[in-house]
């Protein structure tokens, strides 16, 4: 019996109970049952339970067990999030953060202000191994030549980045700049956080990691619903921009001109979101504090 056949005519593909308990017990009951089918080809059956119940025209509880189940088992969250980030870019599934699965996917990012430590990098895994699950398929998507999914895509990678820890955004950006920039990992200037994400790579094309950085951050900009995703892009650059004008040694001249071209892409959203978020938080202030810390040479604008 595949995970299909297992939950098929079960309450799991129903609308969720109206009561709190017993909605709260039946989705644990679910997640231990996803839990049996892991030592065998569970990708697989994941992806196949997916498509078969995705796009559904009303909420169920299985909506709620995908949710539960990614945030019980992070390593496997790319078992789910895939293969809905498949359907988004095929077109099969039209993203809106209000309907199924994706009004309650959301919930694998946020993170109560009183959670401890644990709970903090439990939160962190999940969620990086999730972006990493929609930056992948933008990444193949692009290179094919692109699809008109790939605007929900980045819809929904914006929300889930609105509704994650900063530190996560500022790692992931930092990481989605490096390889927009095709930086070799030992160039990498890694992002202050004490985050233990597990494996910090990301598989995508520089041209597909420099689209989705620049969508992204135009995204911010119209939404002008701010997160750390355009500071932090913007600060990595110009630090980038200000090891390769300081003539740092064994540092390709290609690299510099990628990233004076991403600064060039990004400079738009980079100003209207500095004056979003605050009177004096222009980008000639990011400048400065850079200057001030020490980490940009002097006479450095942007």
């Amino acid at each position: 019996m595949n995970l299909l056949e297992a939950l098929a005519y079960t309450t799991a593909v129903q609308p969720p109970s109206t009561n709190h308990h017993v909605r709260h017990e039946e989705t644990k009951k679910y997640v231990e049952i996803l839990g049996c089918f892991l030592s065998g080809d569970f990708q697989r059956s994941v992806a196949e339970l997916l498509r078969h119940h995705y796009p559904h025209h009303q909420k169920t509880l299985l909506d709620e067990i995908l949710a539960c189940f990614v945030s019980t088992y992070p390593e496997h969250a790319r078992d789910v999030f895939a293969p809905i980030a498949h359907l988004v870019v095929d077109g099969a599934l039209v993203y809106n953060k209000h309907q199924p699965p994706f009004h309650v996917l959301g919930t694998v990012f946020s993170l109560p202000s009183a959670a401890r430590e644990r709970a903090q990098q439990h939160v962190a895994r999940a969620s990086f191994a999730a972006l990493r699950s929609l930056a992948e398929p933008y990444g193949n998507a692009h290179v094919a030549g692109g699809s008109s999914g790939l605007l929900g895509l980045v819809a929904w990678m914006a929300d889930c980045l609105l509704l994650a820890p900063p530190a996560l955004v500022r790692h992931f950006t930092s990481l989605l700049v490096s390889v927009a920039i095709d930086l070799d990992p030992k160039l990498l200037i890694a992002a202050p956080t004490a985050l233990n994400v597990g494996p910090g790579c990301l598989r995508l094309p520089p041209q597909a990691a420099a689209s989705l950085l620049q969508s992204l951050c135009e995204d911010e900009m119209a939404s002008q619903k701010p997160t750390a995703l355009t500071f932090e892009a913007t600060r990595m650059l110009l630090l980038y921009a200000s090891r390769y004008d300081s003539g740092a040694p064994d540092e390709p001249v290609p690299v510099k001109l990628r990233v004076q071209g991403l600064m060039e892409a990004l400079q738009a959203p980079a100003r209207v979101h500095f004056r979003a978020v605050t009177s004096c938080a222009t980008t000639v202030a990011l400048v400065q504090e850079l200057l001030a810390e020490g980490a940009l040479p002097s006479g450095t604008t942007f």
